[in-house]
């Protein structure tokens, strides 16, 4: 199933480099802050656009021991589209079921030092100021002790269909440094860290 889903990244990786570089003015910062970096990793970055996954995915390569990414996919979205998500390694969540039902295969994924990709906003922003993060984030890094990478996406938010091939709209991906949640946490407040862990992807906005 690995060799699958690392040649499904691969195929993704290729068209979607291929077509963000023809649609707009695409361009990757900090791929430096990937190297040596391997699994169990949890990669978060911000939600405004349906493409968001597709973003992130285009801007690991191939070569990076990160990949590929187990996107945590909202279910209905999941099994809408199943089985071309099932391939590409993403796995369904849902809500109101307790964290530790909703996560049980990203916890699976992260113990078997992988890599999961999660949008702690859940929900796309269209407008106005970021969505607050759900715990799911938090849940996982201090359930399996992994560091998170933040990436930050620049310019997909009010994206249209007529702004494709357009060039001209300009969408940056930014990835930071890695980083642990603090250790030693008594009964943590996971909403008050998963702002913290929220606030990592936004500093990023601001860096040039």
């Amino acid at each position: 199933m690995l060799f699958l889903e690392k040649i499904s990244h691969l195929f993704c990786w290729i068209l979607g480099k291929t077509l963000f570089r023809f649609s707009f003015r695409f361009k990757i910062e900090g791929g430096e802050n990937l190297k040596g970096l391997k699994g169990p990793l949890i990669v978060i970055f911000n939600h405004s656009h349906w493409l968001d996954a597709f973003f992130v995915n285009a801007s690991l390569p191939p070569t990076s021991k990160i990949v590929p990414v187990h996107f945590a996919t909202w279910y209905k979205h999941f099994w809408k589209f199943f089985p071309f998500l099932a391939m590409a390694g993403a796995f369904p969540v849902k809500k109101k079921i307790g964290l530790e039902k909703s996560l049980k295969q990203g916890l699976k994924i992260l113990k078997r030092k992988g890599v999961v990709g999660i949008a702690p906003e859940e929900r796309r922003r269209h407008l106005g100021r970021p969505r607050k993060p759900r715990r799911g984030t938090v849940f996982l890094a201090l359930k399996t002790n992994s560091p998170i990478l933040p990436i930050y996406i620049e310019g997909a938010l009010g994206l249209k269909t007529s702004d494709f091939f357009s060039r001209k709209k300009k969408v940056k991906i930014k990835i930071g440094k890695p980083f642990y949640l603090p250790s030693g946490l008594v009964e943590p407040d996971l909403i008050k860290l998963s702002n913290l862990v929220m606030k990592k992807v936004y500093q990023l906005k601001n860096l040039d």
